[in-house]
């Protein structure tokens, strides 16, 4: 995948500010969304892992806020397909239950319970 022309820190000046959101679940999509872009973020948003890579292409976004549990292509290894093109920060959301961390890869996996995730957003 080619990138566009970036600037410092591989975001170009027209993507700063831009949150790339992936998320299969509407409602909670729409949750972060609101509470992101009444923080003053641009927030764009692809449904599935595959859809987000589709979007890379075309532009960088300063932040990726990453679901792990999406059909098919799984949040691991859309990051992995990221990572191959760009060092874009990545945050990995998910809502597994509370006590299921684990290491994977250099990862470490910490989910977070519906709960603490309404009192995060």
């Amino acid at each position: 995948m080619a990138l566009g022309s970036t600037g410092a820190g591989g975001i170009s000046a027209a993507n700063a500010g831009m949150i790339l959101l992936v998320e299969d679940d509407n409602r909670t999509s729409r949750l972060e969304r609101f509470v992101l872009e009444r923080a003053g973020y641009r927030v764009t948003h692809a449904f599935s892992g595959e859809n987000a890579l589709e979007m890379f292409p075309n532009f960088t976004p300063s932040l990726v806020l990453l679901d792990v549990m999406l059909p098919q292509m799984d949040g691991f290894a859309t990051c992995q397909k990221i990572r191959e093109c760009s060092q874009v920060p990545i945050i990995m959301v998910t809502t597994m239950n509370p006590g299921e961390d684990k290491l994977r890869g250099r990862l470490l996996e910490r989910p977070i319970g519906r709960l603490q995730r309404r009192l995060i957003l």
